[in-house]
């Protein structure tokens, strides 16, 4: 999202911090991605197998290493 060009201005990392913190929220909560689960190589071949696509805060709600808290 912000390219590879020096931002050195206060006005251009009060930008970039406030896209973060909007993409980060995106990302966690409407982005889904798939996790690797198994991958087996057969010859040349490789075989990957996937879960279910899930969000992160999905999985985080799910995980039973965290509190429901």
């Amino acid at each position: 999202m912000v390219e590879y060009l020096r931002h050195d201005t206060e006005k251009e990392l009060k930008a970039i911090n406030e896209l973060h913190n909007v993409l980060k929220l995106y990302t966690n909560f409407f982005s889904p991605c798939m996790k690797l689960i198994e991958k087996t190589r057969i010859g040349s071949k490789v075989i990957m197998k996937y879960d279910k696509p899930k969000t992160p805060y999905r999985r985080i709600m799910e995980s039973d290493k965290i509190s429901a808290r």
